[in-house]
């Protein structure tokens, strides 16, 4: 009740989410409800990430040519809402459930103070943090799909860069 009286005079308030499921949160609150909420998503540049041959990228980062990538990133990959417990029970089930996964490798980017990457079943290369755009472009275009197991997340870039550079992502049905 307290934060309404924040409104009160302001007739003509239009909010503004950058994704329908935020949108979705916001519509249902007692506080939001009856302005006009309109949905926006954040831009990606698509002369950056745009589809790009896989192999020259792969030779430029050291990474395997004739294997199968998976690539993981996170900003904070211990950020339990980035989900990497569930990445690591996933790609077990992978490696002990289905056959012919010897060709698959890992590769992860993003802050990581405290994990193991010991604990993935595959051969993983870890890039530390990526902090230009460019980059992280080749990283999604060498890769054969991009996982972010997040528990919750609004509508990561990261989906969205993966996406425009003809990348198959995989996630859970959350957020964005």
């Amino acid at each position: 009740i307290r934060k309404m009286h924040l409104f009160e005079d302001v007739n003509s308030i239009v909010l503004v989410t950058c994704s329908h499921w935020l949108a979705k949160q916001a519509r249902a609150s007692s506080l939001l409800q009856d302005y006009r909420i309109e949905t926006i998503p954040n831009p990606i540049d698509t002369d950056v990430f745009l589809p790009r041959p896989a192999t020259p990228l792969r030779q430029k980062w050291q990474i395997a040519e004739d294997k199968k990538i998976i690539l993981f990133g996170a900003a904070n990959i211990l950020d339990r809402r980035k989900g990497i417990v569930y990445l690591v029970e996933a790609l077990g089930h992978l490696k002990n459930d289905y056959p012919g996964t010897e060709d698959i490798e890992i590769v992860i980017f993003g802050k990581n103070k405290a994990f193991d990457t010991g604990l993935l079943p595959f051969k993983v290369y870890e890039l530390g943090m990526i902090n230009n755009q460019q980059d992280m472009a080749e990283l999604y275009s060498l890769a054969n799909a991009f996982v972010t197991p997040a528990i919750e997340d609004n509508l990561p870039n990261t989906v969205m860069e993966a996406l425009a550079s003809g990348t198959p992502v995989v996630a859970f049905n959350t957020g964005g």
